[in-house]
């Protein structure tokens, strides 16, 4: 699929849904998405799901992310600040499930 762009953000921005709407159809541009920055953790062992989705704030649409595996503990949430968006936080996102907890996220207004 090449380099991500803001093309690419454009149709998989078009592409999400409400959150929390099942099945969450995997496109290539939401593969291609997970992949780039790292927080694909479906493909381990331990049956990470991840549902990508949208929720309306005011005026705003919110990207939101959850990752849930089986036995979690607790689910953490994660917010970022000025000018970052989830993909960043891939190591954290990971380290929240090796810990054992499902890991909810969002871009705020403007991010992600």
């Amino acid at each position: 699929m090449g380099q991500w762009s803001k093309a690419t953000a454009e149709i998989l921005r078009a592409q999400l849904r409400p959150f929390g709407t099942l099945p969450v159809s995997r496109t290539a541009e939401y593969n291609w998405y997970c992949q780039y920055y790292g927080i694909d953790f479906t493909a381990g062992p331990d049956a990470v799901q991840h549902q990508l989705g949208a929720v309306q704030s005011g005026k705003f649409t919110l990207a939101v992310q959850l990752w849930t595996q089986l036995d979690a503990r607790q689910t953490v949430l994660l917010l970022h600040g000025l000018y970052d968006h989830t993909g960043l936080y891939s190591k954290l996102i990971a380290y929240g499930l090796e810990q054992g907890f499902n890991v909810l996220m969002f871009d705020l207004p403007g991010h992600g």
